[in-house]
């Protein structure tokens, strides 16, 4: 079942992301990751709550556990290394719908 993985943030230093994004992308294509989305400028549409951003991103995995394979990665780490300050908000995990 595939598993994806949703960010919910606002961008604080966007030299950083850059930076993160460079880095990250190689280790996300090495555990077959597959970009969905990326969109710097969401709307909500309902909820009591204010939102931690307006930034959503979300990335298809083939399962949660080649999800947490790629985020456990010695690749990914050091990526992620260049992520803080970068981004303010959350990194959730969903799982998909069964294709049976």
């Amino acid at each position: 079942m595939s598993a994806y993985l949703v960010g919910i943030q606002t961008v604080v230093d966007n030299d950083a992301l850059n930076q993160y994004v460079k880095a990250a992308l190689p280790s996300m294509k090495a555990y077959g990751a597959k970009p969905l989305a990326v969109d710097p400028n969401t709307v909500k549409l309902e909820g009591n709550r204010e939102p931690p951003g307006s930034r959503c991103v979300i990335i298809e995995f083939e399962s949660r556990k080649h999800l947490l394979a790629w985020y456990d990665s010695d690749e990914y780490k050091s990526a992620m290394a260049l992520r803080d300050g970068a981004l303010d908000g959350y990194a959730l995990i969903a799982e998909g719908l069964p294709t049976k």
